[in-house]
């Protein structure tokens, strides 16, 4: 299991939370409603993470988005990080499909 540590830092402003492994590398945003909120565009968070996610930060994401928050951002987030499949079942509103992959994973 790998040691995580949980970090704050400022983005356009506001802490945010984020979570590094062992390596330093940051891969998780602790609170995706909040960095979005922030954000100018999805895109400015595809750098913090990396250009990647966990299967919680889709999760989290994809909740957001089928509540009706910030879908936009979510969605040129997604297509930034190369998430082009997820991000096309966002944009369908096609939730079952993106839950459905990440089981299959």
């Amino acid at each position: 299991m790998k040691r995580t540590t949980k970090y704050i830092e400022k983005f356009n402003g506001e802490n945010i939370p984020f979570y590094k492994d062992m390596n330093g590398r940051i891969y998780s945003l602790s609170n995706w409603a909040r960095a979005l909120n922030k954000a100018n565009g999805g895109c400015d968070t595809s750098p913090i993470i990396h250009w990647g996610f966990t299967h919680d930060d889709i999760v989290e994401l994809t909740n957001l988005h089928k509540a009706g928050k910030y879908q936009n951002k979510i969605e040129d987030l997604l297509e930034d990080c190369n998430f082009h499949y997820e991000m096309e079942c966002l944009y369908k509103h096609d939730y079952n499909h993106v839950m459905d992959k990440l089981v299959q994973d």
